[in-house]
Order: C-alpha cells, then structure tokens, then sequence
C-alpha cells in the first residue's frame, strides 16, 4: 500500500495565515478614530465647554449632538449613489476632523476669560462635528465588499479591539 500518497489525500486542505498587512491601514484608522472620538465627544469635550462658560443646556446640547443628528445617517444615504460609498466615508471623516480645529484654537488661545462667542463657536463646531460623522458613517463597511467572508470578521474583530483599546475601554 503505497503509506504517503494515502495520507496527502486525506489531508484537509490548510488555509493561508493572513497578517495585519492588508488591514494595517483600517487598523492605524481605528486608533485614530478612538482618540477623536474619545477627545471630540468624550468628557473632556463638557470640561473644556465648562471651562469656557457654558450653561447646562449648551452642555446638555453638545452631548446630545451624537444621538440628535442619527436622522442624517439616513438622509446621507441619498448620496451613495453620486458618491460611492469609500468616497463619502473617507470625505465625512476628513472634514469632521476641521470641526475639531475650532475646539483646538479655542484651547490654545485660554483667555483668563474666555468671551462669550468662544462657547457659541464650540458648541456650533460639535454640531459641525456630530453631522458630518453622522455623513461619513452612513457607508459603513464599504471595505467589506472587497474581502473575502474568511477573513471578514477577522479583520472587523482586530479593528474593534484596537478602537477600544485606543478609547482605553476593555476590549471584552
């Protein structure tokens, strides 16, 4: 009985490792995206309103941006067609990331005290911010169409892990 070729036949086929190379580009993204998110949004965002005067309801304005702007994610989609779906994810996460340069030079300006129109262009920037996230993020997943559904949730699991661990959530 011929011993080797018998067992390369009931050998089950070995699929190919896949590194971090075709993700590292949504992996560095995903590290970049958990410190806007967490610096743009986060607590640091109702500090810095508070240390510029704001009233509780600019506050309670700027940390509801998030939830109120969502309808927009579905009217965006209207442009998916003209844009395609990379093209208006990566242009709505650039131009939000203007919105923070508002926020930036308001910091780097501290005055003693700040004057009344710095807390008006803060809140106006996170509004700037929160819609045009809401725009990018209504063409979710456009990468997923080009991979293979073998490593599709390998590579969703990696970027996940590494935006929370940027957040410096748990990653469970």
């Amino acid at each position: 009985m011929l011993a080797g070729s018998r067992e390369n036949e009931l050998e089950a086929p070995r699929a190919e490792a896949v590194g971090l190379r075709p993700f590292r580009a949504g992996l560095v993204f995903g590290v970049f995206n958990g410190f806007t998110w967490m610096i743009g949004l986060g607590t640091p965002m109702v500090l810095f309103a508070e240390a510029l005067g704001a009233n509780a309801f600019q506050i309670g304005l700027v940390t509801s941006f998030v939830y109120l702007v969502l309808p927009v994610q579905v009217l965006a989609t209207a442009s998916l067609a003209t844009l395609g779906y990379r093209r208006q994810m990566v242009m709505g996460w650039w131009l939000r990331a203007l919105f923070l340069l508002v926020p930036l030079s308001l910091a780097l300006a501290s005055p003693e005290r700040p004057a009344p129109w710095m807390v008006n262009a803060f809140v106006a920037s996170v509004l700037g911010f929160c819609v045009l996230r809401a725009f990018g993020t209504s063409a979710p997943f456009w990468s997923a169409r080009r991979s293979s559904s073998a490593i599709r949730g390998g590579a969703r699991s990696r970027s996940s892990t590494v935006s929370r661990w940027s957040a410096g959530s748990s990653p469970s």
